[in-house]
């Protein structure tokens, strides 16, 4: 009743609810009423591709069949079935045009060629053209961002002469047809046809990952690898002739744009060249602080912060930066140049939509370059550099430190109504550090729906009173041997939450051997799999335990007797020296109580979730962190958790 409310009055409404409640269906019911109602779509906007799949292949396809058959059993005038869509980024559908492009390509190396049979074989067969049929490996998702209609050199309008049309226009068309819209919220916020007023009404699921996929999508990337692809991409001369993109928009047989051309390669030479020196010395400033942070993989971060940006380094890197500038300028007046040549012809040679589409990125490389050296306003964003040791590639980037301007830009500006759902928006049952974060205070109504399961009966809650301080002597040792025990307990079937990829390799080293020996398999992230190939075995084999790190707090389901015990290492604080977090808590005069805290309450809530999915599950959660009762603040996380569960100290 509250989300036909809200749709009805056109409210901001925020309603957590617990598992267990039949959410999806109970916003999709009536979202599909009052989108036949009024005659105008509901959209349904999720975090995870895996609800998205749920919702569009389970729960839509079930109400449309029972809607259906209420319509024909009541003999409704509108003789209308229900009718729903999926429409995904356009990162996640092949464009027409650009593979054509990449299929005139002079040469391939040997992966490109591999890559190239698997989408020829599987383009006669696809009716979405959706990357998620392909089973891609690793390099080829690289390959696959050649190809995709995420480009600007993508236009719709353009692929409809081709023999498959565009696969991201028609997917559009339907969702322009449908009752009901399902997509992501990285798609919603990055999509301008999907944030206009063509769908008024949203409903955001996993709402809890809301300010973060806005934060995501609004941070501004400077890659070394990815601007230096760009660069070479365009091409040189080599005998007199164009090589790379520049190749196709026909300027190695234009001889009257030829000054043109040779203006632009100078410039194409000297900004290979600059961006080499510039990324340089930006590496060296992140090796000489001994401000940097390592996470996992190794990779390193640094803030950018007032003191650094006062030191003689980087008054030589704005030195360094300005020289950078200069070429891309010079590349984008270049290109500039040749599109306006074309404009004086009623049949241009050159292809426009390319050169618009390289002017573009021009700007915005340009864009990037000027916000993260020259402009950055700290009250507003934080700029940080990013070494990522798997490519050896470097990164400078400025991310917004708050989202309530982007909420009201991207979505309360051009929605009439906006419902935000999940299982975890409050914290002891109170909403303001949500409504805080999202701009949504004195504007958004909020409603609680406990879960209907006895977490009295189905949950025991274990903290162990005798384990060790982070920092003491023995402390690893002290919970692998608990972490076995659990594990021997329940002969496998446990999940085992950790903060940290290194504690989680530690733990894997000191319990692998003996848990063999004892018949379970240990399934460890990023040491014996990724999240899938994870899932999948413990699924196979109830001798099993996971050993998993950010990606298994949420989102994973074992229901029944798959799973009996959730072990929660340590109590999900984010790491304070993180280049964003550390930012945004010198925006509260209390950081720890205001941001830290219900940040961390709100991840141990989801952590807890994963144990009881259905009312016939029953098992334990074990809690290895002794902060939650000796710190003063370990009543705040108990406090969050279902009221009346049972706490043992000894198993």
């Amino acid at each position: 009743l509250a989300v036909a409310e809200a749709l009805q009055n056109e409210d901001v409404l925020l309603i957590e609810a617990g598992t267990g409640v039949g959410k999806s269906l109970a916003y999709l019911v009536p979202a599909a009423l009052w989108a036949k109602q009024t005659r105008t779509p509901v959209m349904i906007a999720t975090h995870t591709l895996h609800l998205q799949d749920q919702l569009y292949n389970q729960d839509l396809p079930f109400l449309a069949q029972a809607y259906n058959a209420w319509e024909k059993k009541t003999k409704s005038k509108s003789k209308k079935n229900l009718l729903f869509a999926l429409i995904k980024g356009r990162e996640h559908y092949l464009c027409s045009k650009r593979f054509k492009f990449f299929l005139d390509k002079e040469s391939f190396t040997e992966s490109e060629v591999f890559f190239l049979v698997k989408l020829l074989i599987w383009l006669p067969n696809t009716l979405r053209g959706e990357k998620q049929e392909l089973s891609l490996i690793s390099h080829e998702h690289y390959l696959w961002r050649q190809v995709n209609a995420a480009s600007e050199m993508c236009h719709a309008a353009a692929c409809f002469v081709d023999d498959y049309g565009c696969f991201y226009a028609r997917a559009w068309q339907q969702a322009l047809e449908a009752d009901i819209v399902v997509t992501n919220q990285s798609c919603l916020l990055a999509n301008h046809e999907l944030a206009s007023d063509a769908f008024p009404y949203v409903i955001i699921d996993e709402a809890h990952h809301l300010e973060q996929v806005i934060v995501d999508q609004s941070t501004l990337v400077l890659d070394e690898f990815e601007l230096k692809t760009w660069l070479a991409s365009l091409g040189g001369k080599e005998k007199g002739r164009w090589k790379g993109l520049l190749r196709s928009v026909g300027l190695f047989d234009q001889s009257d744009l030829s000054e043109s051309a040779d203006l632009l390669h100078k410039h194409i030479q000297l900004a290979i060249r600059h961006a080499k020196i510039f990324f340089k010395h930006l590496k060296g400033i992140l090796e000489q602080s001994a401000d940097s942070t390592v996470k996992p993989l190794y990779q390193r971060d640094l803030r950018i912060s007032y003191q650094i940006r006062n030191q003689d380094a980087w008054f030589a890197q704005e030195e360094i930066g300005a020289n950078l500038k200069t070429c891309l300028s010079g590349i984008l007046d270049a290109l500039q140049l040749i599109l306006d040549s074309q404009k004086q012809e009623k049949k241009p040679r050159l292809d426009p939509n390319t050169i618009k589409a390289l002017i573009k990125e021009a700007k915005a490389y340009l864009f990037v370059l000027q916000k993260t050296i020259f402009d950055q306003d700290e009250r507003k964003e934080v700029v940080y550099l990013r070494l990522d040791p798997r490519l050896t590639s470097m990164s400078i980037c400025c991310a917004p430190l708050q989202v309530a301007s982007q909420v009201q830009e991207r979505l309360l500006a051009c929605k009439q109504s906006l419902v935000l759902t999940s299982a975890t928006l409050s914290v002891g049952g109170d909403f303001s550090y949500a409504l805080e974060r999202l701009g949504l205070h004195d504007i958004a109504v909020c409603h609680l729906v406990d879960s209907p399961f006895n977490y009295r009966k189905q949950v025991q809650l274990y903290i162990p009173p005798h384990l060790p301080q982070v920092r003491d002597r023995g402390y690893d040792q002290a919970i692998a041997q608990e972490i076995s025990k659990l594990c021997q307990l329940y002969n496998g079937r446990c999940l085992v939450l950790f903060t940290s990829y290194q504690q989680l390799k530690r733990t894997h080293q000191l319990i692998y051997q003996k848990m063999e020996k004892e018949g379970i398999q240990v399934l460890s992230q990023g040491i014996i799999g990724n999240r899938n190939k994870i899932i999948t075995a413990f699924k196979k084999n109830s001798q099993s335990v996971i050993l998993g790190a950010s990606s298994f707090w949420e989102g994973v389901d074992f229901p029944g007797d798959q799973l009996k015990c959730v072990v929660i290492v340590k109590l999900p604080f984010d790491v304070p020296s993180d280049p964003v977090i550390s930012a945004m808590l010198d925006l509260y005069e209390n950081p720890f109580s205001e941001f830290s805290l219900p940040r961390s309450i709100l991840r141990f809530r989801q952590g807890f979730g994963r144990l009881i999915r259905t009312t016939h599950d029953q098992g334990l959660v074990a809690i290895l962190d002794s902060r939650i009762v000796n710190k003063s603040y370990g009543r705040d996380f108990l406090i969050s958790l279902p009221s009346g569960l049972g706490i043992v100290e000894s198993i």
